[in-house]
């Protein structure tokens, strides 16, 4: 169940985006005197289960989760309760005396979510036996229950409900860079290999014609016989034809 701190004594309309947890545990202990389990002085008293200061964009644990709170007659031994610091009542403007940003909005629905799915936050619970079965849809305004303005005139009954219908959270992703090889050759279109392929024929081509003409010109000087068909360099004409044109390159 979530809550607003509220205006100042009978000025419903004043900020109280100043107020601390200290504050509000200060003032219910006047009210109740009702420490919690939970073992911080400054936070102790207060009546609700959790805190959120805008200023600091921390939440707070007051109350162990399922230990009795000062919240909402009739709803103190079966809900959770959270406060949030500020004024959301509508100002004659129309808007509320006290802004919920986008990072504020995003801290507390991410609070919700952590809390309904799993109490990801290991938050502390009165015992370890207590069983969490929350819903998002169980998000309520302490107005749904009891006659007051509380969480604030300015947010609709159902405002932090339905930002936490609309809530994705960010999943980690790791990327695994143990196997990855970074290649620096260029990259080559078919027609360049194609090109490539053909030049590094003629070379082989060339070469070894190169060297049967040495051996040729080698056996001559020797006084061996040159005969015309057997010891001819029987090329294929496609092949003859390659290197007639490097010869003219």
């Amino acid at each position: 169940m979530c809550h607003h701190a509220g205006g100042l004594g009978t000025n419903d309309l004043a900020s109280t985006r100043h107020l601390s947890p200290e504050h509000i545990s200060r003032a219910h202990k006047e009210r109740w005197n009702a420490p919690s389990e939970i073992q911080d002085e400054r936070y102790r008293y207060a009546g609700y289960n959790f805190i959120y200061d805008p200023k600091t964009r921390l939440f707070v644990q007051c109350r162990a989760i399922g230990e009795e709170t000062m919240a909402v007659k009739g709803q103190n031994f079966n809900s959770i309760h959270l406060c949030i610091i500020g004024n959301y009542n509508r100002a004659m403007s129309g808007f509320t005396i006290d802004n919920l940003d986008d990072d504020i909005r995003q801290d507390i629905v991410k609070f919700l979510y952590d809390l309904i799915y799993g109490n990801a936050r290991g938050l502390v619970l009165a015992t370890q036996e207590i069983a969490l079965d929350l819903d998002p849809s169980r998000v309520y305004a302490h107005r749904f229950f009891y006659q007051t303005d509380c969480y604030g005139t300015g947010l609709a009954d159902t405002y932090f409900r339905d930002l936490l219908a609309q809530y994705k959270p960010m999943i980690e992703e790791t990327i695994d860079t143990t196997t990855e090889e970074i290649r620096c050759e260029p990259v080559r279109t078919l027609t360049e290999r194609i090109g490539i392929l053909q030049m590094l024929l003629r070379m082989k081509w060339g070469i070894a014609f190169a060297v049967r003409k040495l051996g040729m010109k080698r056996e001559i000087s020797l006084g061996s016989v040159w005969k015309d068909q057997d010891d001819n360099f029987n090329l294929p004409e496609d092949i003859y034809q390659q290197h007639a044109d490097l010869r003219r390159d």
